[in-house]
């Protein structure tokens, strides 16, 4: 029908989860503010946005989907994974997902190679891209791999992305994807990449 979806749902009480869609939405969320306010929530601090970027199979078939978290100080990156009967494979981080709580910013693709889920994104507030490396049985982060699982490149410019990433023969990790204002004297977009070794 025309018109917001489930917009009864909005009447919940606090704690609990709900999926609401605005179908004349054109901002890239689905929660409509305004509605928001007029039921007492608050649209910044009351709510977060979760969602996946990319989605990857390990080698027994399971689904690993990576994103994000948001919360009201900060995103996080976010891995789950699912079997092939839809649950949440419980030996897989906690219940089946993984928050990195020491990185602001979501994954915007990740690999799954050889045991390993190698994930790229784009640190909040930092320019750089941000290389994460968890156990693909675990969740656990791969020590090995840079400082505790993860490694930071920095580069210049501002408002950094980073879209995709890819493996190469020699083992190394390939991301690529942009800053603004890293030609040091506008604000346009200069594509951007970094190459990392997995080990």
């Amino acid at each position: 029908s025309d018109g917001p979806i489930a917009q009864e749902k909005l009447a919940l009480p606090d704690g609990q989860t709900i999926s609401f869609v605005e179908q004349g939405s054109t901002s890239g969320y689905a929660i409509p503010a305004l509605q928001l306010v007029e039921v007492g929530v608050d649209p910044i601090d009351g709510v977060g946005w979760d969602g996946f970027t990319s989605v990857a199979f390990d080698a027994a078939g399971d689904l690993v989907l990576a994103g994000g978290s948001s919360g009201s100080t900060n995103d996080r990156m976010a891995v789950v994974k699912i079997d092939d009967t839809g649950a949440l494979v419980s030996g897989f981080g906690d219940d089946g997902a993984v928050i990195l709580e020491g990185v602001s910013g979501w994954a915007n693709d990740h690999l799954v190679v050889d045991g390993t889920v190698y994930l790229v994104g784009a640190p909040a507030n930092e320019n750089g891209f941000y290389f994460a490396a968890l156990d693909a049985t675990t969740g656990a982060p791969v020590g090995s791999f840079g400082d505790s699982g993860g490694i930071r490149v920095p580069l210049p410019g501002y408002a950094t992305q980073a879209f995709v990433l890819d493996i190469d023969p020699s083992g190394a990790l390939w991301a690529a994807g942009l800053t603004e204002g890293g030609d040091g004297a506008s604000d346009a977009d200069t594509f951007a990449f970094a190459r990392v070794t997995a080990e």
